[in-house]
């Protein structure tokens, strides 16, 4: 839904006209009309809260309704379900969304190509990946021989 839908909606709810939310709000009347009227889809957050005061919703109420024409049905998924995790989870997630985001935006001459080789225990086969060359060097340290230095 769309904000326009929703607050033409919520005004007709309430029997309000359009001349009653503006006494209500405190907004100008052009401004609520280009919000009605679908022509200002991103009004202030100002204009948000005097519309949510005088159409006696929330701005969770707003956003919830307006949320399908800015997220994705899965990214809302994703959003219900993240909400309903405990500290422990939110920290999981939020650790690997960082991990995720620093791979899929780093440049790609900062990445390297390497092989991997299959695991018997799983039918991976032998496959290319890219990793950071911070990443190559942290494996290779833990793959010399302690005795080289030596």
């Amino acid at each position: 839904m769309k904000l326009n839908d929703f607050v033409n909606k919520r005004r007709k709810e309430l029997s309000m006209s359009v001349d009653d939310l503006v006494k209500k709000s405190g907004i100008p009347k052009g401004t609520l009309s280009k919000i009605t009227a679908g022509i200002n889809s991103n009004p202030t957050l100002s204009t948000i809260e005097a519309l949510c005061k005088a159409l006696d919703c929330s701005l969770n109420d707003i956003i919830g309704n307006i949320s399908s024409d800015i997220f994705s049905p899965t990214e809302t998924n994703i959003i219900k379900k993240y909400r309903t995790l405990d500290e422990y989870g939110k920290r999981v997630i939020n650790g690997t969304l960082e991990i995720e985001y620093e791979r899929c935006t780093k440049d790609e001459s900062e990445l390297i190509k390497v092989q991997v080789a299959a695991r018997s225990n799983k039918n991976t086969k032998p496959h290319s990946e890219y990793i950071t060359k911070a990443e190559n060097d942290a494996e290779d340290a833990l793959l010399q021989d302690p005795d080289e230095d030596m």
